[in-house]
């Protein structure tokens, strides 16, 4: 009998949603591909032949973690008008997802970035997600810039990376403090990235 497509696809949803489990729990060091097998109720052979081993996984999980980013952002490349307002509003709402985010999805989140640092494969894949998001918020910043809504004094990449990494330093303080809010957060940055890309 032929296997179709949507079979294929939801046999891997199966596998990767098995893996985050056994990765929140114990962490990516720690678990192991018979873990793996157990929390999917799938022989070896049928999830070997999805995946090659545990590495494979991850790099699908992180090519996941890239593709919801980038849907994410979408909203804001896509706007009509690039003005600060629309653009600070834009990373607000980005930022305030985080709050609905479970705590083992983040927890998961940066445990990619340091298993990155010992797998050459997946710090590829994290530096072209992370490049990816840089510029596309370059992109939206040039655009604005182009139209004379943007300060035109900002270089339009080290901008990107200044947003960026507060973005981060926010999904790291959500793990770490739970009851963080969020919301007042996410407001602040909306504000100061307004600030930043107002003209004079």
């Amino acid at each position: 009998m032929k296997v179709t497509e949507a079979h294929i696809q939801a046999r891997r949803e199966q596998i990767l949603k098995a893996a985050l489990n056994c990765f929140m729990i114990n962490g990516f060091q720690r678990t192991t591909m018979h873990d793996i097998c157990r929390e999917a109720q799938l022989s070896p052979g049928a999830v070997y032949g999805y995946f090659k081993g545990k590495e494979d996984i991850v790099e699908a999980l992180a090519a996941l973690s890239t593709d919801r980013n980038r849907v994410l952002f979408a909203p804001i490349e896509q706007a009509n008008e690039l003005t600060p307002q629309v653009i600070a509003a834009g990373l607000e709402k980005f930022v305030r997802l985080l709050e609905s985010a479970d705590a083992g999805a983040i927890r998961i989140d940066i445990e990619l970035m340091a298993e990155a640092l010992h797998v050459p494969r997946l710090m590829q894949l994290a530096t072209r997600s992370y490049n990816g998001m840089i510029e596309a918020l370059a992109r939206v910043i040039q655009k604005g810039q182009a139209t004379g809504h943007v300060k035109p004094t900002l270089v339009p990449d080290t901008t990107a990376r200044l947003v960026f990494s507060t973005i981060q330093g926010l999904t790291v303080q959500k793990l770490l403090a739970p009851s963080l809010d969020l919301p007042a957060y996410a407001a602040m940055l909306a504000h100061v990235i307004e600030t930043i890309l107002t003209p004079d």
